[in-house]
């Protein structure tokens, strides 16, 4: 028999579970063995030493102490729990005013103002180089973008 089998069995053997063949054969190794007898020993010994002679009882009053110390604890726990809270909602109200932050940036950076646009429009209409028609035309309130286009487009040509 080889040391892996035998450290297998060495359980069953101290339990007295292991055939008449299959202990002849283990102590057989164990007589050669000394890393095997070695391992024997160790087992032994750690059961003996976690074996109790009997059934253990906790002392009177055990569990009332056991459950009065949790108790005692416990506003630790919730005292941490709503700090993790208060946590939590710090960030997401930081989140939320970045995110308005970063939508009034983006607005202003990006959105053409309507001030701008009329500025633009203004410009363009006092130019010289126009017609009193052209700039009849573009006043009207009902031109559309594709007709102001147009119109550039034709006075470009007629230049």
């Amino acid at each position: 028999m080889n040391c892996k089998k035998i450290r297998v069995l060495l359980s069953a053997l101290l339990d007295d579970e292991l055939t008449a063949g299959e202990k002849e054969l283990a102590n057989e190794h164990l007589k050669t063995c000394p890393a095997c007898r070695e391992r024997l020993e160790g087992t032994e010994r750690a059961r003996k030493l976690f074996s109790f002679g009997g059934k253990l009882e906790p002392p009177p009053f055990f569990e009332t102490g056991v459950l009065s110390r949790i108790s005692e604890r416990a506003p630790v726990a919730s005292t941490v729990a709503e700090f993790m809270n208060m946590g939590r909602k710090a960030v997401s109200i930081s989140f939320g005013i970045l995110f308005i932050i970063a939508g009034i940036f983006i607005a202003r950076t990006f959105l053409v103002d309507a001030r701008d646009s009329y500025r633009t429009i203004e410009n363009y209409l006092f130019r010289d180089n126009l017609t009193v028609a052209e700039k009849r035309i573009l006043m009207e309130p009902e031109v559309s973008q594709d007709n102001l286009l147009a119109l550039t487009v034709y006075s470009e040509e007629v230049r």
